[in-house]
């Protein structure tokens, strides 16, 4: 049965104790692993909360450097979950213990397994034309049982009437988690035009990752991100794409993440 999309004010989400966490850049990361994300998902599902639990790697948390909009959702999101071993060294070396990454590229697949043994619903959102309904194939054939309740490509204008009516299908589905893979920052700042609206309680961001699950794109090994090398993989795969990211933007971030701890070193 389809749930009403309702209009009630959002209800706080329930989580179990509050995680450690660390200031990164500015940005707070919360110390939880993977069953802390899926015990917060739970909790806001079956309290209706309509949040989400966005995630950042070196990426997020350089473009939030410059991005006000990114920024405040990150703020204002009840937890903050790391998806990047450059995030979690920086967290040692400031003092903050991180759990292994929740990389949603290999995620997805454990996060439908445990929808459909709770019986939770999902909407994947993005990709090209024909992604997300292959990606909701496979995984229903990894997870038998498990609800779909709408898949949709992300080829559409981001604000005005036809980015409406995909507010109102997602609504419509009685989708209980919403995953929108349109890339860093488009998918947050989409969220963050539409949140009022959006019905859904539970919202997680992707990148990429139905094109991983669709088979479209290879993640490559799972033991290179459990390393926390997956971002050589990435590399290789696509380096004209991707060269400024790992090979600038990396190294850029622990000279910050060295500065800041020169910083507040200096004002204890």
């Amino acid at each position: 049965m389809k749930r009403s999309a309702g209009s009630g004010a959002r209800k706080p989400v329930r989580t179990v104790g509050a995680p450690a966490s660390v200031r990164v850049l500015g940005v707070r990361v919360d110390a939880v692993d993977t069953a802390g994300v899926m015990s917060a998902v739970e909790g806001a599902v079956r309290a209706r909360a309509r949040v989400a639990f966005p995630n950042v790697n070196v990426h997020a948390i350089s473009i939030a450097q410059r991005d006000e909009r990114f920024r405040r959702l990150l703020d204002a999101a009840p937890l903050v979950y790391c998806d990047g071993m450059g995030v979690r060294l920086a967290g040692a070396m400031l003092g903050v213990k991180l759990p292994p990454c929740t990389v949603m590229t290999w995620w997805l697949h454990d996060l439908a397994a445990w929808c459909a043994v709770r019986g939770f619903s999902l909407y994947l959102l993005g990709g090209a034309e024909g992604v997300a309904a292959a990606a909701a194939e496979r995984l229903r054939e990894a997870s038998p049982g498990l609800r779909i309740a709408g898949a949709r490509h992300g080829y559409f204008a981001k604000s005005g009437p036809e980015s409406s009516r995909v507010v109102d299908d997602i609504n419509a589905s009685g989708a209980d988690i919403l995953v929108v893979c349109f890339g860093m920052p488009l998918q947050e700042h989409w969220y963050g035009e539409h949140r009022d609206r959006l019905a859904v309680p539970v919202t997680l961001f992707g990148g990429a990752a139905l094109d991983y699950a669709a088979g479209e794109k290879s993640p490559g090994p799972r033991w290179l991100a459990s390393a926390g090398v997956a971002w050589l993989y990435r590399l290789a795969r696509e380096p004209r794409r991707l060269w400024k990211r790992y090979l600038v933007g990396n190294p850029l971030f622990m000279i910050r993440v060295i500065a800041q701890l020169l910083r507040e070193g200096r004002q204890r």
